[in-house]
């Protein structure tokens, strides 16, 4: 058949994609100006890293899997997307020359391929119908604009069928190779628009009301397709372009890294600044993220803080961020606007102050959070919520002191005893009493330096770890130094709650002390001490090898040099702390340390690894009370007890004193917390 637009509508055609590009390509760098308002990052380096991201996150949905059936309804929506794209690029060039075909385009096979991912994405679109306007989850963003997007894709697969079917119908009527008879097996690969090709033949439809019929779907498609090109930048659903762009620019320092600042250079400035409180103060990267949340809810679902009652939800973080770059943003580049068209002379008007905390953010909201991270791990376009929480929780305490009394003393006991329990420093090493444990002063050819941290220093509970850990050390014959009065806290809660000042000088005394003595292994039996050191001391010229205590001990358990014989016979759970297990991806080596004790059946909670549940300890608030809401540790022992275990093991001092504290709330009185060298050390 002869080109099926008309000259007139081919010129309505052109004009139509002019227009949606143009409001496309407008509304975009709109987008990108209110990006600019934030400051500079450098995301730019370590190219074949993000592209693994790109491939993982964005190609093959990774995370999107961890929700079994609606997470393959989303990848079949993405997957179908790209594949039906080049089928939609043919129907639109077919509008100026209906021979058009990309290559390996032009035969039924690939559009029967095409008909069927049509098919899974209709049958994917019901099951978000189904979700959307009859279960309704809590988590779900409900709203008209989502049904209007899933409504839009709908348009786009149906009426790429019924075009199909017209198409075929007509092509069946002009046919003078094959007979009626074998003319439906020559077009069956195409069998959604075979099927309906038939059915428009039953009802002996003339080639005209055929042809009439294949146009009219077929400018219905192009239509929505123009109009979706159109409303995507300029809408919430940004996100379906936003989202590849934070994937890309993605992390590739370590989870456990905070961004650092230059405490020197600015506090030479005449009014230095620190932390967040206008949305300008993120860098273009982490307001991106605000363009990328599809508002799914899943880091909703996984904040301890949330769950437990508390006024955070990581979800609504991003959300009102974003209204606030909308809102506020317009009304900064209007303001730029007019001062730029200034004569020379005249003065610019005052920029209207618009500060985040408790216009935006709630205070409570920002204290609330564990640091745990598990919003982050459970995003599947890469938001990092954490850091601007930490952000703000900076511009509170450096610059307004705005912090609870807990807080204060904490930090001044960090201050005044490197501990934030306060007690003398020159006791620091009186838990080794007994042990012939050497300091690096007596053995500065150690060749491991046990980094004791405070809790294992000064809390009973965990003293009792670090005595079983030091002799699990001398049973395998490990050269190890510790450095006693020398060591101070790592710095870790005064990072977390937002102390950026105290936490440079904690690591530096440290760092300057460690070096000092060359070292280079360090073991340590705490996470915040073990993420610290590993991932954050490298800012400040701290590179060691160092490894967590659950580690070296599954390697000393292979390497023979410890061997558990005495059976412990106990049902046994383990609890993942946050800072070892999500920061720093070690969830098998202390469960291998516990299988390889005589006598222990191992049993998974239902939130296990990835998925654990805080203990509520984390980002400081080990030493924050918490008054609203439940007791996120004693949730966290109840999902425990659930499986009736004799032990709940432990990594973590913080995770072992709350677990314990949990357990005790909960009357578990035939269940206890041990450490997992507390266990080892039983069968030794």
């Amino acid at each position: 058949m002869d080109d099926f637009l008309s000259i007139f509508e081919k010129v309505i055609l052109f004009l139509a994609i002019a227009i949606a590009l143009y409001h496309f390509t407008t509304a975009l760098i709109h987008k990108v100006q209110l990006l600019m308002l934030g400051k500079n990052e450098n995301r730019f380096g370590e190219i074949e890293k993000r592209i693994k991201l790109f491939v993982d996150y964005v190609l093959l949905q990774k995370r999107v899997f961890k929700e079994p059936v609606y997470g393959a309804m989303h990848a079949v929506f993405f997957w179908g997307f790209l594949f039906i794209t080049i089928e939609t690029f043919n129907f639109i060039a077919q509008g100026f020359d209906k021979d058009f075909h990309l290559p390996f385009t032009g035969n039924t096979y690939f559009l029967g391929s095409v008909e069927f991912v049509e098919c899974l994405v209709l049958f994917g679109l019901g099951m978000a119908f189904y979700r959307r306007l009859v279960l309704r989850p809590n988590n779900l963003s409900l709203n008209s604009d989502g049904l209007l997007i899933l409504s839009f894709i709908s348009g786009l697969m149906l009426t790429a069928l019924f075009k199909d079917g017209a198409e075929i119908a007509m092509a069946k009527t002009a046919d003078t190779v094959y007979t009626i008879e074998n003319a439906a097996s020559h077009y069956m690969p195409a069998f959604v628009g075979n099927l309906l090709s038939n059915i428009f033949l039953a009802f002996n439809m003339s080639p005209t009301a055929l042809h009439v019929t294949h146009n009219v779907f077929w400018w219905i498609h192009v239509m929505i397709v123009l109009i979706f090109l159109v409303y995507i930048p300029a809408s919430k659903h940004s996100h379906l372009l936003a989202s590849l762009f934070t994937v890309f620019f993605g992390r590739t320092k370590p989870y456990g890294q905070l961004s650092y600042i230059d405490m020197d250079t600015e506090m030479e400035k005449d009014e230095p600044a620190f932390g967040v409180n206008k949305f300008e103060d993120f860098t273009w990267r982490q307001l991106l993220d605000v363009y990328a949340c599809t508002e799914c809810g899943r880091c909703q679902t996984q904040c301890p803080a949330y769950l437990s009652g508390k006024p955070l939800n990581p979800k609504k973080i991003i959300v009102d961020l974003r209204h606030e770059l909308f809102d506020t943003g317009e009304n900064m580049i209007l303001e730029r606007a007019a001062v730029a068209t200034l004569d020379s002379g005249e003065t610019a008007p005052d920029q209207a102050e618009h500060p985040l905390i408790e216009r935006v953010f709630e205070k409570e909201e920002i204290w609330s959070c564990t640091t745990c991270m598990a919003c982050v791990q459970a995003c599947p376009v890469l938001i990092e919520h954490v850091d601007k929480i930490v952000d703000v929780r900076r511009h509170l305490v450096m610059m307004e002191s705005d912090m609870s009394e807990q807080v204060v003393l904490t930090f001044t006991n960090i201050e005044n005893q490197g501990n934030p329990w306060g007690i003398g420093s020159s006791s620091r090493g009186d838990w080794a009493e007994g042990l012939d444990v050497k300091t690096m002063a007596e053995k500065p050819d150690a060749e491991y330096l046990y980094f004791v941290g405070c809790a294992a220093s000064y809390d009973d509970k965990n003293k009792r770890v670090a005595r079983s850990f030091v002799n699990i050390l001398n049973e395998a014959g490990v050269n190890f130094a510790i450095m006693g009065s020398e060591e101070t806290c790592n710095g870790d809660p005064a990072r977390r709650i937002g102390n950026e000042y105290l936490y440079q000088t904690q690591a530096k005394q440290n760092i300057e002390t460690m070096n000092g003595y060359n070292v280079k292994k360090v073991i340590t039996a705490c996470p915040h001490c073990f993420n610290t050191i590993k991932n954050e001391y490298t800012q400040f010229g701290g590179n060691y090898e160092v490894i967590h205590h659950s580690e070296f001990i599954y390697q000393l358990i292979q390497s023979g040099k410890i061997k558990p014989q005495k059976a412990v016979d106990s049902t046994v759970t383990f609890h993942d702390s946050c800072y070892l297990g999500r920061y720093n991806q070690v969830y098998d080596a202390p469960r291998e340390v516990l299988k390889a004790i005589p006598g222990i059946k191992l049993v998974e909670m239902e939130k296990s690894r990835e998925t654990g549940l805080c203990c509520g300890a984390g980002g400081g608030r080990m030493w924050m009370e918490e008054t609203i809401g439940e007791r996120i540790n004693e949730i966290r022992a109840a999902q425990a007890l659930e499986i009736k275990p004799d032990i709940v093991a432990s990594a973590c001092p913080f995770c072992k004193t709350m677990m314990t504290d949990g357990l005790n709330a909960k009357g578990a009185e035939n269940t206890t917390n041990l450490d997992i060298a507390e266990i080892l050390e039983k069968s030794l």
